[in-house]
């Protein structure tokens, strides 16, 4: 039996493992991404404020239809994907919104009093007072109600 000639990689089975672990991850890459195998380097994904704005507006697009389910589902998700974004307050008060179409009250009731406290300055925030004080009525806390009634500011001019 012929005996074959020991290559230098033989000899360092290590550069061997290493050198194959470094030509898997690179062809990785290259299958992920075709313009790194043109020796391109990656273009970034849809600025994340896009993205963000996509997410919104598919989530508010499922409550225009009326599809309460998935538009609570969807505005949870976003809630979670882009915590403390620029559309929290807005996302806080659709969710405390579908809660109340559904006469959960006291699920809307926790959002809502939410949206108070971490956005006093939201734009919003008075309609977000009026469902306030609906709810607790609904719930038929009278008192609760009358004095959040009471709280609302109307500029009738």
């Amino acid at each position: 039996m012929k005996k074959l000639p020991v290559s230098s990689f033989g000899k360092r089975p290590f550069l061997v493992l290493l050198a194959c672990l470094i030509l898997l991850n690179w062809l990785s890459a290259c299958a992920q991404s075709p313009s790194l195998a043109r020796g391109k380097s990656p273009q970034p994904g849809p600025p994340l404020q896009s993205q963000m704005e996509l997410e919104f507006q598919k989530a508010e697009s499922l409550l225009l239809r009326g599809e309460n389910d998935q538009a609570l589902q969807a505005f949870s998700n976003f809630r979670q994907d882009f915590f403390n974004s620029p559309y929290d307050s807005k996302v806080l008060q659709r969710i405390a919104q579908i809660y109340f179409s559904r006469r959960d009250y006291p699920e809307a009731i926790g959002y809502l009093e939410l949206i108070i406290r971490k956005y006093p300055d939201f734009s919003g925030i008075q309609g977000v007072r009026i469902t306030l004080a609906y709810s607790y009525f609904y719930l038929h806390d009278l008192k609760k109600a009358v004095e959040l009634m009471r709280e609302i500011k109307v500029d009738l001019l």
